[in-house]
C-alpha cells in the first residue's frame, strides 16, 4: 500500500518543490491561490 501512496503523492511533491524553487513561478501561484480564496470567500474583488 505505501507504494500505491507514494505514486499518488510523487508528482505533487515534484510541482509543489518547483514552485517553490522558481521565484516567478512561486508568485503567479501565490496570486492564482489568494485569487480563488477571495471567489471562495465572496468578499472583495477578485482581481
Amino acid at each position: 500500500m505505501s507504494g500505491l501512496h507514494w505514486v499518488k503523492d510523487a508528482p505533487v511533491r515534484r510541482a509543489r518543490s518547483a514552485v517553490l524553487a522558481h521565484p516567478a513561478l512561486y508568485a503567479r501561484a501565490d496570486r492564482v491561490l489568494k485569487t480563488y480564496a477571495r471567489m471562495r470567500r465572496g468578499t472583495g474583488d477578485a482581481a
